[in-house]
């Protein structure tokens, strides 16, 4: 038997035992006072604080990290940073960098848990600058602010020193928007504050101011009427460097309703323009008078360079076969190239303004590399396709002197807009 007194001190109760049936009736006894003694569904409680990161790594100048606990039973909480010189924590648990360097994050839950974030402070160095235009044009007195992105985003020092090859013609302040000071060229370039060696640039011609009446003074403007009578069916690279080629010259499309060939429309709506960007104070360097020439589109594109126009204008007509539907106006820029951006910026002026003037329907701009005449250019260019000779409204109109002048007014006007 075993008594009262034993019973009450298990440990005892074990000792005294004498048989093996004896003693497992004790140890049964003992762990059955055990299991009774702890609550049901209680569990050990884990020592230390499961945290969302144990290590993490800031950039000096950076996005700050937030420690969240990793636990089902939400805990009030409290941070401390063993050294705020590198790194402060709210109340929150939102750690901010201050310097480069090493520390931790200590976690204390209520309870007395605790947990630790260790926590490292870098320095991100700049690795490029981009702008947006590798060129930009302005009036004196007038400013343009270039559009700039600094790589990558979470660089320490984003801070950029702005200077121009020559502050007489366009100066720059410290945000980066250029001044035009006097007629010329200069170069502004954007260099990293904390890595000299990081630097972007861009072209910057300023132009005379625009006075009353002569809004396109100072603007030189390439017309390119598109085609000619006879087509050079030998074939140049459709960019510098290409495989791929295409016909030097074609001869273009012609109207089904209209019966007139596309070179012969393109060149009267290029003499109207000339007219009317002449009258608004532009220079203009016309490709060509007549339609009997042979003048390829790389030539064509080059002759406009070489001029130094502000914009050059590729005049053609369209036409999709098997389709009398499509109409309007369509627009085409280059896609790639220091050109890219200012020639789709001048593109989106010139297309409301033209379609205001002609009641055309706006197609849009689309970024191409498709056209020789877009690719060999070095100026801001747009190739305008001016309506659809497979539609049968479109066809009709374009042959008319009338339509041409509306076109070649809408077109000044857009170009007046830009430039002013």
């Amino acid at each position: 038997m075993i008594n009262v007194e034993v019973y009450q001190n298990p440990e005892r109760m074990i000792a005294v035992t004498r048989t093996p049936a004896q003693r497992f009736l004790a140890l049964l006894l003992l762990v059955l006072l055990v299991a009774v003694s702890v609550p049901f569904g209680a569990s050990a409680a884990p020592k230390h604080l499961e945290l969302n990161k144990k290590k993490v790594r800031l950039a000096l100048g950076g996005a700050p990290f937030r420690i969240r606990l990793n636990e089902s039973k939400p805990l009030p909480l409290t941070y401390r940073s063993l050294n705020e010189q590198v790194v402060k924590v709210d109340a929150n648990g939102l750690v901010t960098p201050v310097a480069v360097g090493s520390t931790q994050v200590v976690v204390t839950a209520e309870n007395g848990r605790k947990g630790i974030v260790k926590v490292r402070v870098v320095f991100v160095h700049v690795k490029k600058i981009a702008l947006k235009a590798s060129g930009a044009s302005t009036r004196v007195g007038n400013t343009y602010t270039p559009k700039v992105t600094v790589s990558p985003s979470n660089a320490s020092d984003k801070t950029l020193v702005w200077s121009s090859s020559n502050p007489g013609v366009a100066s720059v302040g410290p945000d980066g928007t250029v001044t035009g000071r006097s007629p010329g060229e200069c170069t502004v370039t954007a260099r990293s504050a904390s890595d000299a060696n990081v630097t972007a640039s861009l072209s910057v011609k300023v132009r005379p101011q625009a006075v009353p009446g002569k809004p396109l003074l100072g603007i030189t403007v390439g017309v390119n009427a598109g085609h000619q009578r006879y087509g050079d069916y030998r074939k140049d690279p459709i960019y510098p460097g290409a495989k791929k080629k295409r016909y030097k010259v074609g001869v273009g499309t012609s109207g089904r309703w209209s019966h007139k060939a596309e070179y012969e429309i393109n060149l009267r709506v290029a003499l109207k323009l000339r007219a009317a960007l002449e009258k608004e104070g532009a220079t203009v360097v016309m490709i060509r008078e007549t339609n009997n020439v042979n003048i390829s589109n790389v030539k064509r594109s080059r002759i406009m360079n070489e001029a130094g126009c502000d914009i050059a204008l590729n005049l053609h007509c369209n036409s999709v076969a098997g389709n009398s539907k499509a109409n309007g106006l369509r627009l085409y820029t280059v896609s790639v190239g220091k050109t890219k951006a200012e020639s789709y910026a001048i593109a989106k002026v010139l297309a409301p303004a033209y379609c205001e003037s002609t009641g055309a329907e706006n197609g849009g701009i689309t970024r191409s590399r498709g056209y020789i005449s877009l690719n060999y250019s070095t100026v801001p260019a747009i190739l305008v396709e001016m309506g659809y000779m497979s539609n049968k409204h479109d066809d009709l109109l374009l042959a008319t002197d009338e339509y041409q002048q509306k076109i070649a007014d809408g077109i000044t006007e857009g170009l007046c807009r830009y430039f002013n």
